[in-house]
């Protein structure tokens, strides 16, 4: 398809819609005008029907009333109603008819010469007899005559009735004995008020009808109310009017075929029931109800108008204008035809020749199209010009681009999205040792993955997939003799449009530092004396083991070897023949076990062995354990080359078999320690089995957790001593509050036996919010003394409190509650409980420190943290450990690490305090090192607050002596 008829052919389609939607528009408001017109011509019809029936109605009526008060109208009743006025023959009625015969000859001749017709009179008596009425000649339509017969009207003559039973004058439509007619009546009475009758004046319908004119292919039908078929039983009987059916009185009009039309046609009947009007076909069907004199409608006036002429003048009209509206559209259309074809398509066609010339020629960088013409053509030609020069510009770069990258000695190479190598430098070619024509198009989990195990174990797949991570996967290119590891970098290419096209990916070599990596993984998961797993690293082992349990039916078994008297060892040959035992033991150990085993060192003289997939069945399984043991203990019981010293030593085996029931890593490893103790004191050199009877010492610390629950339940066995802190020039500045659990049966717990195993169950959580509180309490109490209101009380926090969601929430509302000072509470931390969700504990410090709340490290130089890790944490004082302060005038080691914690505190602004002093030479030394306080049984053991409060009244404030613990 070509551009012009690209370009035409919606024109077209646009133009058939439009005249589509046109003939649409047209119809409708062709419709809407018809509407209209025939609205109006009905609402004339019905309004010229309405106004005529209630002019002569009331005209009648008044005519009726005027004629009823005439005195000769008395007196003709008065005379007729000396005699039988139900005989007609009377001579009395017909002495009263001729007394109104000839009252009224002057009154009809004079209403005749005016209004050109007589009058048509009816006088009933009070009983609905009729007394003597005016007849219409038949032959003329016009004048009248009299008749007089005495009939009774009550059985048809609903106004009769009426106006006998209100005596009231009345008016409306009805059918007597003279056809249709509209009638007025008044009542006839005495001067005495007596009802003697009514006079009733009526204005024929037809004459009405025909006054209204009849237009060209008019018909008009009385439709009558079914409810009043005696009304058109009347007509009928007249004579006066043809009847079509038993519902429909032809009243005016007389084409052939119409009524017919109008009785068949669906409408009648709503337009009978006063619907308005309606067109069906080329008929407009209007209709008129027609009342009584009580306002019941008793039937409806139907007229039928031809519309064909009107219709034909609209339809025409319309036909004009859509022709007209679509001959306006064609003409643009084909004029821009013929334009766009020679003044766009003839240049457009050129060009394409010379870009087809261009394209097959190859000739893209030299060839240029000619650019003179002054139009878009013209201009469209320069900017092919300009991009053929830029494409030569940018091919140029390129060719740089590609000599630089294939200088660098790092491979470099491009994948699309699907991960096929589309480009590389010369260093990509030398690392695959192959040219890039054979790995051109590849995958390149193909190239770059030795394991050929498809782009899941593709380093560099998964580094497209999220290349923001730090770093990617080592790709090991290398061999056994020669080791090659290159490292992928990647970058995500987008082309024009900003949508990826692929990736550029550098491999730098790595090697140096991946066997550096091997190295430091070797000393993490490895013991560097011995070559064995260290701790972790058989951890992990059972852990796997218990979880391969599930998957499969087999027994395990667990062994913890001890050397026994090891300490001899180290005291009378030294460290570096006790080195050489462990290193000789281990390589024994190694030997006896079987393949997929795992032998690790678990410090000092400690050995444990993990044996896998021993018998399902437990007897069995525990004769190939004991087999395992014997072997050991027989390869411990070898002679040891000591340089020139031959030594013996032996072992104690704790074991326990694991895998068909669930249990723990630390519950393994506490069944074969209490097994190698039982070993032990069995006389050593020997293995033991755990057996459920070692349970006991487990079972007394689970009753122990049992009433650690239920006293945490009340927490009224729990207390809070006080250990003082003092300063160096003897002042006592604060308390340690240590939670003191006062057991009914075990009596007084100390913390080192319960905190383990409540933080273990988590009541920790429960007692530490109690400690908090009480520790609050306590200085809202103090702070009304002057004696204790500056002592500060710090608070031991263990992680797993700290990590909670609500405490810092807790603290606050603890301090808030009791209104304390925050700076007055102090929250201990250990360096340990630091070294998780670092982040999440360092946020909550500082949202606790912006309350007021101080923090003290605790325990430090036990822990691993870094300068720069203690720089970020928002503490005001550190505790130096006691096992440090212990042994400080004995041991070098613990006196210089002692001085660099107090240095590294100084240079950050942290206050200083040791625990565990015990004595005065500590002190001093101590101070002599920049401490700055001081806590420590040498002053006082932690005290019930009693005895605390009374330590401190009674203590010698201003010297360290004055605050010694009193014997």
């Amino acid at each position: 398809m070509n551009i012009r008829t690209k370009v035409c052919l919606p024109l077209v389609v646009i133009t058939l819609a439009v005249a589509l939607l046109c003939l649409l528009v047209v119809a409708r408001q062709g419709e809407k005008l018809c509407e209209t017109s025939i609205q109006t011509m009905v609402d004339s019809k019905i309004s010229q029907i309405e106004l005529m029936v209630k002019t002569n109605g009331i005209h009648a009526m008044e005519m009726a009333a005027l004629f009823s008060r005439l005195p000769e109208v008395e007196k003709a009743y008065r005379v007729a109603f000396t005699g039988d006025i139900n005989n007609e023959a009377s001579p009395q009625s017909q002495l009263g008819r001729e007394m109104l015969r000839a009252s009224f000859s002057p009154i009809i001749a004079g209403y005749a010469a005016v209004m050109g017709a007589k009058p048509q009179l009816h006088f009933h008596f009070a009983t609905a007899r009729s007394f003597v009425r005016l007849w219409r000649e038949k032959q003329t339509m016009r004048g009248g005559t009299w008749v007089d017969i005495s009939d009774d009207l009550s059985p048809f003559r609903q106004s009769v009735k009426d106006i006998n039973a209100d005596k009231k004058p009345v008016w409306g439509v009805e059918v007597g004995s003279g056809g249709l007619a509209i009638r007025g009546l008044a009542p006839v009475v005495s001067p005495a008020g007596e009802h003697l009758g009514s006079v009733e004046t009526l204005v024929p319908f037809n004459p009405l009808m025909e006054s209204l004119g009849s237009g060209k292919g008019e018909n008009t039908l009385l439709y009558m109310n079914p409810a009043k078929r005696s009304i058109a039983t009347q007509l009928q009987d007249t004579g006066a009017y043809p009847t079509v059916n038993d519902h429909y009185v032809l009243v005016r009009g007389t084409a052939a075929g119409i009524i017919e039309r109008l009785i068949s046609t669906e409408f009648l009947d709503s337009v009978a029931d006063c619907s308005n009007w309606k067109v069906v076909g080329n008929l407009l069907i209007t209709g008129v109800p027609v009342k009584d004199c009580k306002g019941e409608q008793i039937g409806t006036f139907i007229f039928s108008t031809d519309l064909t002429e009107q219709q034909d003048i609209i339809f025409k009209a319309g036909i004009m204008l859509l022709a007209s509206f679509i001959f306006l559209l064609i003409v643009p259309i084909v004029v821009a035809y013929f334009v766009l074809g020679f003044a766009v398509l003839a240049p457009v066609h050129e060009m394409m020749l010379a870009l087809n010339s261009i394209a097959e020629d190859g000739a893209i960088l030299t060839k240029r199209l000619k650019d003179t013409a002054k139009d878009e053509i013209g201009r469209l030609a320069k900017m092919f010009n300009r991009l053929m020069d830029n494409i030569e510009a940018v091919m140029s770069e390129i060719e740089e681009y590609k000599n630089l990258i294939n200088a660098v000695p790092d491979p470099i190479f491009g994948i699309d999205k699907s991960r096929r190598i589309t480009i590389a430098n010369k260093a990509t070619e030398l690392l695959l040792k192959k040219p890039f024509e054979l790995f051109s198009g590849k995958f390149c989990y193909d190239c770059f993955n030795s394991s050929a195990c498809g782009s899941i174990d593709c380093p560099i797949e998964q580094l497209t997939l999220a290349p923001k991570l730090p770093r990617s996967s080592i790709i090991d290119m290398g061999t056994e003799e020669k080791p090659y590891f290159v490292q992928p970098v990647s970058e995500t290419l987008y082309d024009c449009r900003g949508q990826n096209k692929g990736y550029a990916v550098v491999a730098k070599n790595v090697t140096s530092l991946v066997l550096k990596e091997q190295e430091i993984n070797k000393l993490a998961f490895y013991d560097q004396l011995t070559g064995l797993a260290n701790r972790g690293l058989m951890v992990d082992h059972v852990r796997q083991a218990i979880a391969a349990c599930q998957r499969q039916a087999c027994l395990h078994a667990l062994f913890f070897v001890d050397i026994d008297d090891f300490k001899s060892i180290n005291d009378t040959l030294g460290h570096d023949h006790g080195d050489k035992v462990l290193q000789q033991i281990a390589a024994r150990l190694k030997s006896v076990v079987r393949e997929g085993d795992t032998v690790a060192r678990f410090g000092g003289d400690e050995f444990v062995l993990l044996s896998l997939n021993l018998s399902e069945d437990m007897p069995t399984a525990a004769a190939q354990a004991e087999v395992i043991s014997k072997k050991i203990l027989s390869a411990m019981r070898l002679p040891l080359q000591l340089d020139t010293i031959n030594y013996r030593c032996s072992g104690s085996i704790g074991l326990t078999l694991f895998g068909n029931k669930p249990v723990s890593v630390d519950d393994l490893l506490k069944q074969a320690d209490l097994a190698m103790y039982l070993a032990k004191e069995r006389g050593k050199d020997t293995a033991v089995f755990f057996d459920p009877l070692l349970q006991t010492a487990m079972m007394e610390r689970n009753a122990m957790e049992c009433d650690l629950k239920d006293a945490a339940m009340n927490l009224s066995q729990f207390s809070l001593h006080h250990q003082p802190q003092v300063t160096a020039d003897g002042r006592i500045v604060g308390t340690e509050a240590l939670l003191r659990w006062n057991h009914p049966r075990r009596g007084m717990v100390m913390p080192n036996d319960f905190i383990k195993a409540a933080e273990e169950n988590g009541l920790i959580v429960v007692i530490g919010d109690w400690v908090l509180q009480m520790a609050c309490a306590q200085l809202a109490r103090w702070s009304d003394d002057p004696r204790f209101s500056h002592l500060t009380v710090s608070v031991n926090v263990s992680a797993r409190q700290f990590c909670e969601a609500h405490f810092v929430q807790s603290v606050t509302t603890a301090v808030q509650h009791y209104g304390v000072e925050p700076g007055k509470l102090k929250i201990e931390l250990t360096e340990s409980q630091l070294s998780t969700n670092v982040e999440e504990i360092i946020g909550k410090m500082n949202d606790l420190k912006r309350l007021g709340i101080t923090f003290s490290l605790d325990d430090f130089g036990t822990g691993y943290s870094s300068l720069a890790f203690l720089k970020r944490l928002p503490i005001d004082q550190v505790k130096i450990d006691k096992y440090f302060v212990m042994d400080l005038l004995d041991d070098p080691d613990d006196a210089a690490i002692a001085g660099t914690i107090m240095t590294l505190a100084g240079s950050l602004g942290l206050e200083t305090i040791a625990e565990g002093v015990e004595t005065m030479e500590q002190v001093e030394f101590l101070q002599n090192l920049g401490c700055q306080m001081f806590q420590g049984y040498l002053f006082s053991q932690p005290q019930p607050v009693d005895a605390f409060e009374n330590y401190v009244r009674t203590a010698g404030h201003g010297s360290l002596q004055g605050l010694f613990a009193r014997p």
